[in-house]
């Protein structure tokens, strides 16, 4: 119990092995595995025992295959500074024969001197060019680096800043997300009134410390029931897939009685007692039964929902970004818990094993859901890729190594510093705290860095603008250019230099869109 496996290999014979493969699948629950099922390296063994035949080692493990997928990292793009590099281009071919031009009418039609000749067109020829644009830019991102670094963000890319101002689409898991990882017995139901509720709870604060071995569950029944030596245990029985339940027996008055706490389908056939229990279980609650022959009491647990998920979720909706929870387990359950956190939305569900193969097909499905579920590394990489087919710029946070392949291919992959090694060697963004409310502060500061590059940018491209038409103008008119250089350089100062150091010192939260030349140019 508690190994973890280093091979992948194929079960030859099994006696209630359960394995948690939670780092490759998502999937939170443990999973009851049979003879002849697949047994992969990185997942670990929770209860029972299995002989099994190695089929992979080394580097032809799943995980290690997944790895190596993710070896082909996206690097992230920045539109910004491709739409710069792509004026200055155009803006070099311009000079050259504006500048010629120039030259020309200044001497043979404006009649000047040769001296003033070359003064005006060299006036000319460097308003046009958009000196320390290139170096504004890069500076800021390395400014933006440092305060999101405060932020507790790891910035891998520095071109991942900008891809995550304009995110619209946030992918991500269920776990360490919306939900701690943790369970939480929310309330005790009595189901037995000729049972004394003070005896049938003390029963529970035994059988919840019976077991040394501990998971997600025991540990949700030790934090609710106190510990207590009242009981004399005789005999333990450890939960095993095959039965569904734990077991105590202990000597009372003489007598041996034995105590069973686990699924209720399987320790009871009272139809009412089974009804209720399903009523919790769609609510997206998790229900064990304690009875002794017959049902004493129902304990209800849950899945423990961050306190600050809610505001998290309404501060996306505000800012325009769609959330959309990527999770290997029970879509069901994934739409109650996100309803629950507060996740608009939440009651569109799907299992992601019912969606098309097709990229065309997809695209066409995934608008209608906000969350999938049982959702494997190969098909979140397809969602996340079908979104931005569909245009969105998409984000994807997650920690696990089953997060690999969609964390490589989003437009922001985002990873938990409590993750895996190979996710975060794939996001272009770590979260050091590995909190995922901290992402508000984080897109805030994207978005502030990025707008005011915008804005400053427009002031630099305004003056290159400005003077490829004041040349062209001079030209057609065949009048002496009415600047010399050392004007210039007091209005790049004045007009431009103070202005956008200004302008970078704003602080502007608002959704950024896209096409960065194109706003530029509009305004």
């Amino acid at each position: 119990i508690g190994d973890q496996l280093a091979v992948d290999c194929e079960t030859v014979t099994s006696q209630g092995l359960e394995v948690n493969e939670s780092l490759l699948t998502g999937e939170s629950l443990a999973v009851l595995k049979r003879t002849g099922d697949k047994l992969y390296s990185g997942s670990s063994a929770v209860a029972g025992t299995a002989t099994a035949r190695v089929l992979h080692v080394g580097e032809d493990n799943y995980a290690a295959q997944l790895v190596k997928k993710a070896k082909t990292k996206r690097r992230a793009t920045s539109e910004m500074q491709i739409a710069i590099k792509r004026i200055i281009k155009y803006v070099g071919y311009a000079i050259i024969p504006i500048g010629i031009v120039l030259y020309v009418i200044q001497r043979h039609v404006a009649e000047n001197p040769v001296s003033d000749s070359i003064v005006n067109t060299v006036a000319g020829v460097l308003g046009m060019i958009p000196e320390g644009l290139v170096l504004l830019t890069s500076i800021s991102f390395i400014l933006g680096v440092g305060r999101l670094a405060k932020k507790n963000a790891l910035v891998q890319e520095m071109e991942a800043i900008e891809a995550l101002a304009r995110v619209n689409v946030l992918c991500l898991d269920k776990t360490g997300t919306i939900t701690t990882g943790e369970l939480k017995v929310e309330e005790m139901i009595y189901t037995n009134p000729a049972w004394d509720q003070e005896k049938i709870y003390g029963i529970m604060e035994g059988i919840s410390y019976a077991f040394e071995e501990t998971n997600a569950t025991t540990d949700a029944l030790r934090r609710y029931f106190a510990k207590s030596d009242k009981l004399k245990i005789i005999e333990k029985k450890p939960f095993s897939s095959q039965r569904k339940y734990m077991g105590i027996t202990v000597r009372e008055s003489g007598k041996d009685r034995e105590y069973r706490l686990g699924a209720p389908e399987y320790l009871t056939g009272d139809r009412n007692v089974i009804a209720r229990a399903e009523r919790f279980a769609a609510e997206g609650m998790r229900v064990l039964l304690l009875t002794e022959r017959e049902s004493l009491a129902l304990v209800v647990l849950s899945d423990v929902i961050k306190e600050d998920a809610p505001e998290t979720f309404r501060f996306f909706r505000e800012k325009g970004v769609d959330i959309k929870i990527l999770s290997g387990d029970n879509p069901l359950t994934v739409s109650i818990v996100g309803s629950r956190a507060g996740l608009e939305g939440a009651e569109r569900y799907v299992d992601a094993r019912t969606l098309p193969e097709n990229m065309k097909e997809l695209r066409k499905e995934i608008g209608k859901y906000t969350v999938f579920g049982r959702v494997s590394p190969e098909k979140k990489q397809w969602i996340v890729k079908a979104f931005e087919e569909e245009d969105k710029v998409t984000g994807m946070v997650g920690d696990g190594v089953n997060d690999v392949l969609a964390l490589k291919d989003a437009d922001c992959g985002i990873a938990m510093a409590s993750g895996s090694d190979a996710a975060k060697q794939s996001a272009h963004i770590v979260l050091l705290d590995s909190d995922f409310s901290s992402m508000k502060e984080i897109v805030n500061e994207g978005r502030t860095i990025i707008s005011n590059i915008e804005r400053v940018s427009v002031l630099y491209l305004t003056k290159t603008l400005y003077s490829i038409l004041l040349c062209v103008l001079f030209i057609i008119l065949g009048q002496t250019y009415p600047f010399i250089p050392i004007q210039l350089s007091l209005i790049g100062a004045t007009a431009i230099g103070i202005p956008s150091f200004v302008l970078a010192l704003e602080k502007h939260e608002d959704t950024i869109p896209r096409g960065f030349l194109r706003n530029v140019l509009r305004i």
